[in-house]
Order: structure tokens, then C-alpha cells, then sequence
């Protein structure tokens, strides 16, 4: 049986390597143009010098101090030739907020690349010059060498030399120092005002756009140098073919398929539009609209295919004629563009011309506003379990509204302020189970057009912010969690836009039981005295899926735990000595200077700096993950002071001034 499905977009279809080398230098011009003017609109001071004229004695007076440094640094790398304007007619707050989903968005892609990384390179890594020590042969060797101590005494030798401080502060790879700028932003302004999802879709979008603009323009430009008109001819005629082929076998045994698509082949030949199309070759290739008059044509052309191929097309099997007609086009872009690089040398190409790439700067930027950083209001349906609703049938809180499914089904109209359309009922129909349930309604969440990520986000924290102010005052001990539905409909009020979709999950998980050698190892006879740390660490972690409060809060205290701390410097010391090295990828970075960036980070998560931020906690619970994952290598190991021993012994075998380095014949 052959099945057809549509997979086809941009992606299909390859590039010459020189013209896509070009639409990347474009998009990338077009990004740091972008983000210049949010950070000029953000940061209107940022070029003018700022002194040192007073000692920092502490992390926080040194982030509060090289701030607007650390951003002007950020300007100097991307180093557009773009005049200052705001492009997007922001304030500063707002553009601030956007900044901060803008880094999310690189610094997400920047660990992408460091998955890559390793997956490619790791195999080929040059032995590093470092100390070869086990750790089993650094404790049978110990000596009264405190290398933490030593590490103390540098980390304030840097608070006392300013020049140093700035050297190690500033100056950072690019990574860091965008995590950094975020955090900083994230202190002044508190909350995003998008999503990260947001911004990909945004980015993902102008590389579409783009590369769609600079190929009509290259085709525009150039299509009058295509010489092998009539091989194009037959490669357009078979692509339109092809996927007709495919709806006519599509459903259907071979040897019937087969048939069929041999008697559509001798309809086609029947029709003359092949010898039309090579025949007016000289008209086309010579009109100043050349391109578009072959779009116009093809498009006609592939109608005339469709409807021949639906004698042959039962009932049952539909043809997407606007996923064809899309693909065509797509396809004649990259198509014509191949010929054209084929049939020329480079040297006879001309380049596009700059006011040419700027005016398809100003559509994608105009297409952005639009589409993308326009604000609209939305409402939100989502179903509630373990809530009761005593004696009514609804209850208003601001601007959300529990309400019985009895009552939302009799007058569904009212609650949607709108009829109730197939979308909605479809809904419903698949969320209520019995008149009792309870759906939650929340009225007028404003975010960026199309960001139906943080809609969702927006209506989670409102949903538990109400519901842990009722559950503190009423809860007993027999109480039960309340959970959501995994499904939410999201509504554009003012448009027809639904949405039935929803990635996060409330309450129990399934947890599979296994057993192994490793585990195996871990729980043997003496087991409770030599990792009881790491077991209240966990048991402490554990309760964030068993109660209401901040997963920063809980992550923080399981830190805590773990390492029997709480002088937080030297909690965020420890952690940075354990987890430096494991997140560096690409860069040429001395040991001590990401110790201090960590230090740094660590100091200002466990303080409680930072407002709640997704893409912080992910960050830290990944380092807690490592920081267990390293103990429990060594937790076998008896008669030791564990923590304090694995830092000694990193810090011999990894010391300060050691440089990681991609290649060590750089040097």
C-alpha cells in the first residue's frame, strides 16, 4: 500500500553553497541590526566612558557596577555599520524585556552548538597538558597543601586590582557574557515579556523570509543569464509530475497505482502546454518580468495537471492544491537560481545591490511588526481536577472564573463572548466528563501576537497564584493537589484565531523501577553513612513534586543540603570548583576566570537575586545533576571527607592559570 504525506518546505531543497554563504551574511546583518537598536534604545548612555573610581568588594557590587561596560562590550562584538534607530518603536523597559528572550534565544543555540561540538570533535581532542592524578592516588599522596585556601587568596586578590577585575569581568566569551547581560537586564526589568519559543519562531521566520526575498531578487536580477532553458523546462514539468504521481498511488496496491499512473502519463502527453512552454523561450527569458512570467505560467501549467489527475484520484483521496501550488513556487526559487549559478561563472554574476538587500531588510522588518511584536488579548479554557466549587455554579476572581462544566455547557456562548464555533465544541466535548468538572476561564492575557507559549505561561502562574492563596487558608492535611488538563484552548479575542494546545503537565509521574550493577553499588551494607548527604539532598528535591512552592526555592535548599553549606560564598565556591571545565566548549578560557564567572552565577542564584526565571533553574538544576552525579563516582570511596577532598583534588589536577584550548598547537 502507498501512502502519500506532505513533508515538503524551504529545507527540502538545496542551495548553491556561494548563494547560501550570502543569505546567511544577510540574516546575520539583519540580527545584529536588530538587536543594535534594541540595545541603543535599551542602553541610550552605552558608548559613554564609565571610570573606575571606587573598589568593588563583593559580586554584586561588581555586577551592579560594569553593567552598562559588559553591554558596550556586547555592541563592539556584533559591530554593525547600522545607523542608531529604533526599529521597533519600543521604550526602554519594553526593549529591555525583549532583550532578554533575545539572549535566551542565542544562549540556547550556543548549547546546541556545544552538543555538536562534542559529538564531532570530542573523538579527535589532543591530550591536554595537566597534572595526570587519579583521585584514588591524590588522597593516598595528600599532603598539608590547602589548595581551596590558596583559591580563596586569589579570588580576592582580583577584588583588590582593579585593572584585573575588569580584564576577568569583561571579558568574556560569548556565552557568558550574554548569560550575564541577561541576568543583569533580568534584575532591572523582573519579567519577559515573551517567550524564548517566541523568538525562535521570530528568527526561523526571517530566515524564511529572507532567503524567499533574496531569491526573487536574484531571480529578478538574473534570471535573463539561465542558457539551458529547455533542461529547466523538463525538470519543472517532472517535479509537477512527481508529486501528482504520488496523490494518484497514494491508498493504493502497487500494480493498481501502476496502472493508473500510466494512463495519467498518456493524458498529459495529449497536452501541448510542453512545446508551448519551450517555444516561447526567447519571450520569456527577455522580459524584465521573466521570472514571474514562468512562475505564472507553471502555476497554470500544474492546474491543468490537477485537474486531469482527478480522474484517476477516488473519493477518499484529496489533493492539498494549496500545498502544491506553494511547493511549485518554492521550488522554482531554488530551481532557477541553481541554473542561473550553473550556466555562469562567478565572476559574471553581480552581487545584489546594497539598496536592493535594504529594501529586503525593511519588508522582513515591516512583516515582523505585524506579525510578531503587535500585542493582542486572549482568553483561556482549561480544565481543572480536585477543586470544588461549594453551592455555585461559578466564582469570579479578578479575571479568572472556575466555573462548573454544567453551567459552561447551558450557556457555552456567553463565557466564549462569541457562537460557539466546531473548533470550541470540539473542545469541550473531549474535556467534559460529568457536570460537576471545572473549567478555569482567564480573561484578556496581552502578549505579542502568535506567542502562545507565554499565553500559556501567563495563565499557569495566574491559575497557581490564586489557588496557592486559597489553598494556604483552607488546605487540610487530606487535601488534594489540584491538577490540570493537557489540553488548553487559546483564543485571539478580537480575531478567529483558536488554538488547542498545551506542553505542560501538573502532578504525578511515572516512574519506572529499575535495577543495576550501579545502583546496586550505591545501596550496599554501608550505604546510609557514606552518601547520607546525597540522600537528603534528593529527599529535599523531591518535594517540589509534592508541594506548591518555588522550584527555586526547593533547588536551593536541596543545593544546601547537599554540600552541608550555608556561607554562600562558600557554597557557590565549592559548586564552581566541582562544576568548572564540564560547560566549556570552543573557547579559550583560563580555569580561574570561569571558577569566578561561576562564583559570580552561583552567588546570585543562591541569594536570591534573580526573580524566577525557567531558563536560570534549568541551567542550575543541571549543574546539582552533574555536582550528584560526580559524588556518587566517588562515594565507594571510605574514610574521607568527600567534598572537600574532590575539590582539593580538582584544583591540583585542573589549577588556575590552566588553559583549555580546542588546540594546544595554537599556543
Amino acid at each position: 500500500m502507498y501512502k502519500h504525506t506532505y513533508t515538503s518546505t524551504s529545507e527540502r531543497y538545496l542551495l548553491d553553497e556561494r548563494i547560501q554563504d550570502k543569505i546567511n551574511n544577510g540574516v546575520d546583518k539583519l540580527m545584529k541590526k536588530l538587536e543594535y537598536s534594541l540595545l541603543h534604545n535599551a542602553y541610550p548612555n552605552v558608548n559613554k566612558e564609565k571610570s573606575i573610581n571606587e573598589e568593588c568588594n563583593n559580586f554584586e557590587e561588581l555586577s551592579d557596577f560594569f553593567q552598562e561596560i559588559l553591554i558596550k562590550e556586547r555592541v563592539l562584538e556584533i559591530d554593525t555599520d547600522s545607523k542608531i534607530e529604533n526599529i521597533f518603536d519600543l521604550d526602554m523597559i519594553e526593549s529591555k524585556k525583549l532583550l532578554i528572550s533575545l539572549y535566551e534565544y542565542y544562549l540556547r543555540e550556543e548549547m546546541v552548538e556545544y552538543t555538536d561540538f562534542w559529538k564531532i570533535d570530542k573523538v579527535k581532542e589532543k591530550k591536554r597538558e595537566r597534572i595526570e592524578e587519579n583521585f584514588k592516588t591524590f588522597l593516598s599522596n595528600k599532603n598539608d597543601k590547602d589548595y581551596i585556601e590558596d583559591f580563596d587568596k586569589e579570588i580576592n586578590k582580583v577584588f583588590k586590582n582593579q585593572q584585573l577585575m575588569r580584564k576577568i569581568y569583561v571579558n568574556r566569551p560569548k556565552y557568558f557574557l550574554l548569560y550575564r547581560i541577561r541576568n543583569n537586564i533580568l534584575k532591572e526589568v523582573r519579567i519577559k515579556t515573551c517567550s524564548e519559543k517566541h523568538f525562535r519562531n521570530m528568527i526561523k521566520d526571517i530566515k524564511n523570509q529572507y532567503r524567499e526575498l533574496y531569491l526573487n531578487q536574484y531571480n529578478k536580477d538574473f534570471f535573463y543569464k539561465i542558457n539551458e532553458f529547455e533542461n529547466l523546462k523538463k525538470d519543472i514539468l517532472n517535479h509537477v509530475e512527481k508529486e501528482l504521481l504520488d496523490n494518484i498511488r497514494s491508498g493504493k496496491v502497487i500494480n493498481v497505482g501502476n496502472e493508473l499512473v500510466n494512463n495519467f502519463k498518456q493524458d498529459i502527453k495529449k497536452d501541448d502546454e510542453e512545446n508551448n512552454l519551450i517555444d516561447e523561450y526567447m519571450h520569456i527569458i527577455n522580459k524584465e518580468d521573466g521570472f514571474e512570467t514562468l512562475q505564472k505560467k507553471v502555476l497554470d501549467f500544474q492546474q491543468k495537471y490537477i485537474d486531469i489527475s482527478k480522474k484517476y484520484i477516488d473519493d477518499n483521496t484529496n489533493i492539498n492544491e494549496r500545498w502544491l501550488k506553494e511547493d511549485i513556487k518554492t521550488f522554482l526559487l531554488y530551481c532557477t537560481v541553481q541554473y542561473i549559478i550553473g550556466d555562469n561563472d562567478e565572476k559574471e554574476l553581480e552581487d545584489i545591490t546594497q539598496q536592493e538587500m535594504n529594501d529586503i531588510d525593511i519588508s522582513i522588518i515591516s512583516y515582523l511588526k505585524k506579525e510578531y511584536l503587535k500585542k493582542e488579548k486572549y482568553d483561556v479554557f482549561i480544565k481543572i481536577n480536585n477543586i470544588e466549587i461549594e453551592q455555585k455554579e461559578k466564582i469570579q476572581i479578578s479575571n479568572v472564573t472556575f466555573i462548573k462544566s454544567r453551567e459552561l455547557k447551558n450557556d457555552i456562548n456567553k463565557y466564549l463572548n462569541h457562537e460557539c464555533k466546531e473548533f470550541e465544541k470540539k473542545y469541550f466535548e473531549s474535556e467534559m466528563q460529568n457536570e460537576e468538572e471545572v473549567f478555569v476561564k482567564i480573561e484578556n492575557i496581552e502578549t505579542y501576537k502568535r506567542d502562545s507559549k507565554f499565553v500559556e505561561e501567563l495563565a499557569l502562574k495566574k491559575i497557581e497564584d490564586i489557588i496557592n492563596v486559597i489553598y494556604f487558608y483552607n488546605a487540610r492535611n487530606e487535601s488534594k493537589l489540584y491538577q490540570l488538563s493537557d489540553k488548553m484552548l487559546i483564543i485571539e479575542t478580537n480575531t478567529e484565531y483558536r488554538l488547542v494546545t498545551r506542553s505542560y503537565r501538573e502532578g504525578i509521574f511515572n516512574v519506572q523501577l529499575v535495577s543495576n550493577e550501579w545502583i546496586n553499588k550505591i545501596f550496599n551494607e554501608n550505604y546510609d553513612n557514606k552518601i547520607s548527604k546525597i540522600l537528603e539532598a534528593l529527599k529535599e528535591y523531591n518535594k517540589l513534586n509534592k508541594s506548591n512552592s518555588g522550584f527555586q526555592e526547593w533547588l536551593i535548599s536541596s543545593n544546601k543540603k547537599l554540600l552541608n553549606e550555608k556561607n554562600l560564598y562558600k557554597l557557590a565556591r565549592e559548586m564552581s570548583v566541582l562544576i568548572a571545565g564540564t560547560n566549556i566548549f570552543k573557547y579559550t578560557v583560563k580555569y580561574f576566570d570561569l571558577r569566578f564567572w561561576l562564583i559570580e552565577d552561583y552567588m546570585e542564584f543562591f541569594d536570591a537575586k534573580l526573580p524566577y526565571d525557567d531558563f536560570i533553574i534549568e541551567r542550575f538544576l543541571n549543574f546539582y545533576k552533574r555536582v550528584i552525579n560526580i559524588i556518587f563516582s566517588y562515594s565507594d570511596i571510605e574514610d574521607i571527607n568527600l567534598i572537600e577532598d574532590l575539590q582539593m583534588w580538582i584544583l591540583k589536577i585542573f589549577p588556575n592559570n590552566y588553559l583549555y584550548k580546542e588546540d594546544k598547537e595554537d599556543e
